[in-house]
């Protein structure tokens, strides 16, 4: 996939986003980036398939993911 379906962000969201998915999606944390190696600032974090991407458009809650998926495929 090109870069322009990864999701950024932080560090901090980055942990957020990994214990979400291993309270409700343990199967989507194979498609994160490595956990180390990256500014705590601003880094990679996923590069989800789009059937994932559809998942968490119907079932995530977190600003920054939902944000982020409106970016690339619209409301």
């Amino acid at each position: 996939m090109a870069g322009i379906d990864k999701i950024y962000g932080t560090q901090d969201q980055y942990n957020e986003l990994e214990q979400w998915l291993n309270e409700n999606n343990k199967k989507a944390i194979d498609e994160l980036y490595p956990k180390e190696g990256y500014s705590r600032n601003y880094r990679p974090i996923s590069n989800f398939s789009s059937a994932t991407d559809k998942w968490l458009k119907e079932n995530c809650p977190l600003d920054f993911v939902k944000n982020r998926l409106k970016e690339q495929y619209g409301e």
